[in-house]
């Protein structure tokens, strides 16, 4: 995957270092295209599935999903598409190799990940809600419905890392070189 350097080509500046640039259709050039808004394209990892450059980016997004937010590898991903296609890069975005991994892959891996995230995002919202102000006296109280609805969230999250692949997630141990675990 493509890495910083401070020779990078403008173009991967502006899709690491802008948001709005990931929206941007990839060309040689920093500058932004739009593309038609009337003409559905076909997904371009899809379409190209069987290639081997695309299968290396897809077990590149199994392997790393538990590890990097899904913004960042499908920003690596872009990148090195146009790395390798400098000359005439398909048309490709940061937002199209993310709605990719998110809405296209179904391994059970990128799921699992996706549907941590999600509950995950549940769960901090419903953990700023468990305290209510009483609105006579002006004090904290516990809202029991939404503790239930964050324990329910919890013991979700919970029964989804039993399912995964402890060695796959963040906090989990895999095998060093010499057979030794260390942390991931």
């Amino acid at each position: 995957m493509a890495t910083s350097s401070d020779d990078e080509e403008p173009m991967l500046v502006a899709l690491r270092d802008n948001r709005e640039a990931g929206r941007a259709r990839v060309s040689g050039t920093a500058s932004a295209e739009t593309a038609p808004a009337a003409v559905p394209r076909p997904c371009f990892l899809c379409a190209y599935a069987a290639e081997p450059r695309v299968v290396e980016y897809s077990n590149y997004i199994i392997k790393e999903i538990a590890r990097s937010g899904v913004d960042e590898i499908a920003l690596q991903i872009c990148a090195d598409i146009v790395q390798e296609h400098r000359t005439a890069p398909p048309d490709i975005n940061v937002t199209d190799v993310t709605e990719h991994i998110v809405s296209h892959m179904a391994h059970p891996t990128v799921k699992l990940a996706a549907m941590l995230r999600e509950l995950d995002d549940v769960r901090r919202a419903l953990h700023r809600s468990v305290y209510a102000v009483d609105t006579d006296s002006g004090a904290a109280v516990l809202d029991a419905g939404a503790v239930r609805l964050y324990l329910q969230v919890v013991t979700a999250q919970q029964n989804l890392y039993k399912l995964g692949d402890p060695t796959r997630l963040a906090f989990g141990q895999r095998a060093g070189a010499e057979g030794a675990a260390v942390d991931a």
